[in-house]
């Protein structure tokens, strides 16, 4: 049995939001004695919100049903209290039905953010990036960032294709030999020496160094804005979906269209991401 504010079930993390009246549990608050022939675990959730601990690992019913081994606690709100508030009328608990996934890591890091001020780098946010910002539903700024890196991406590439490589080619022919009989050494020297001769072309072949050094600086940019940018935009959903919904019927439908994650666009940009590394074949 899980306490009635329990977003979670206590022991497979299933969400118990969305349908209440399949969650009523009247027999909670009567059951305050561990050993009450009426709880078959042998224990009880003692009023606590976020559902209970596991019963001791020898216990016998708990094991017959299939939860043998080391007991654990697991706590799908991350240590946050799911009725204290993260923004004007805005509790954690609400929060928790726009993220739906992986609560545990980002009401800790919400909760973090809110008392001390610190947050954590988001290596998923920062080797996606702006793939990272349209999975977790933040379009406005997941078009932005996925647009500038798609053009960089597409500058490096072309610069690449047309500028650098015809430079390289142009500097092995004037030396007379062959590329397959230069070491990698004679060729950064070749290079070195044509590139300090003609300075115009300097810049031109560390353009795509350039395009590079952009895209790893937004990386790291969203990596460690992540958090924060996700926490903001949970409120603001949670604020809108207020706004507009009247019954909690109407709140649970829009929970579940705009909170989540998008998995089609995580596909959608693999399959673009792999046509793009396809290209620079046709053009050579």
């Amino acid at each position: 049995l899980n306490a009635h504010s329990a977003l979670f079930c206590n022991i497979c993390g299933t969400s118990l939001t969305g349908a209440p009246d399949e969650h009523r549990n009247t027999g909670y608050n009567t059951q305050q004695n561990p050993n009450n022939a009426n709880n078959p675990n042998g224990y009880n959730n003692y009023n606590n919100p976020y559902g209970s601990y596991p019963p001791p690992q020898n216990n016998a019913n708990y094991q017959s049903r299939g939860f043998g081994g080391v007991p654990f606690a697991f706590d799908p709100m991350g240590g946050a209290n799911p009725a204290e508030f993260v923004a004007d009328n805005v509790t954690y608990g609400d929060v928790s039905k726009v993220v739906q996934q992986n609560t545990a890591y980002y009401l800790s890091v919400f909760r973090n953010i809110k008392s001390f001020g610190r947050s954590k780098f988001n290596f998923s946010a920062f080797l996606f990036s702006g793939g990272w910002l349209l999975y977790r539903k933040q379009y406005k700024a997941g078009i932005i960032t996925t647009t500038i890196m798609f053009l960089l991406y597409i500058a490096n590439l072309m610069l690449s294709c047309f500028v650098v490589n015809p430079i390289t080619t142009h500097v092995i022919d004037n030396a007379g030999v062959s590329s397959s009989d230069l070491s990698y050494v004679q060729l950064a020297n070749l290079l070195s020496q044509y590139l300090m001769d003609n300075p115009s072309q300097y810049l031109l072949f560390c353009l795509p160094l350039l395009c590079s050094a952009l895209m790893l600086g937004i990386m790291i940019f969203v990596g460690v804005r992540a958090n924060r940018m996700y926490l903001n935009h949970c409120v603001r959903t949670v604020q809108e979906i207020k706004s507009v919904s009247n019954t909690e019927t109407d709140l649970s439908a829009e929970y579940t269209a705009r909170g989540g994650v998008n998995v089609v666009v995580t596909f959608c940009l693999l399959a673009c991401y792999m046509i793009l590394r396809w290209i620079p074949l046709f053009l050579t």
